[in-house]
Order: structure tokens, then sequence, then C-alpha cells
């Protein structure tokens, strides 16, 4: 039996959508694949047990194809694997500026919480 969640089954707390309470909600970019240089690429095997994996992460010719801003990871972001058997719905927040630029494939979406809503962390343990 699923219960609906309101704001009268939760006295004191507001109920919203997670487009009210995001900057954005999208999923990343198409890379164009170099072996060397140009910007970390998280794709679905970097995101594991609610953490990211950069060392897993392939790079993006920037040369080629411009990452828009919004598309560059930053801290409180929730990145979340949207798609694929057995990694569809992985889910995992970043908690520490990344020590060079990131941005994300088409196989992730990017969920970034407005900042001055509320703790960015809880935000992320209840996706989790």
């Amino acid at each position: 039996m699923n219960k609906v969640i309101d704001s009268q089954s939760l006295p004191g707390w507001e109920v919203k959508k997670l487009g009210e309470v995001c900057s954005i909600i999208k999923r990343g970019i198409p890379p164009k694949y170099i072996e060397n240089e140009g910007m970390r690429v998280v794709n679905q095997k970097c995101i594991r047990n609610h953490e990211i994996d950069y060392s897993l992460c392939r790079r993006h010719n920037t040369s080629v194809k411009n990452v828009p801003e919004e598309r560059i990871i930053e801290i409180g972001d929730i990145l979340i694997n949207s798609t694929g058997t057995g990694t569809l719905g992985r889910i995992a927040q970043v908690r520490t500026q990344p020590v060079e630029q990131t941005t994300v494939d088409t196989h992730v979406t990017i969920a970034r919480p407005i900042k001055d809503k509320f703790f960015i962390d809880y935000v992320g343990y209840i996706m989790i």
C-alpha cells in the first residue's frame, strides 16, 4: 500500500516537488571523448555506493564542443544515474569541490538544490 505524502501527513513540514527546490534538473552532455586532457566526464560507472569515483571518468574534448556552465558540477549537486540495467537510480552527491572542472554524460542527471532553501546535504540524504 502506497501512502501519499502531503503537508497534512507531515505537520510542520512543507512538501515540494523536486523541481521546486532545484535550480536545474538536467541530463549531461553527449561527450566527444579523447584520451588525454579535456574535461572530466562522470558516467554511470563512476557513481557507486553513493560516492563518485573520479578515477573512472573519461575525458571530453572541449575544443570540439563547449560544455554549458550549468552542466559543470559543483558542491551540492546530486548526480543520478538515469539509464541502464543495474545502474538506473544510483545516486551520489558532490560533497567536495572537484579538483578540476567536471561534467556528466547524458546517462547522468544533475539535480542542483537551491542553496539558500535548506541544508544542502539534507537533500542528498533524502534522495538516497
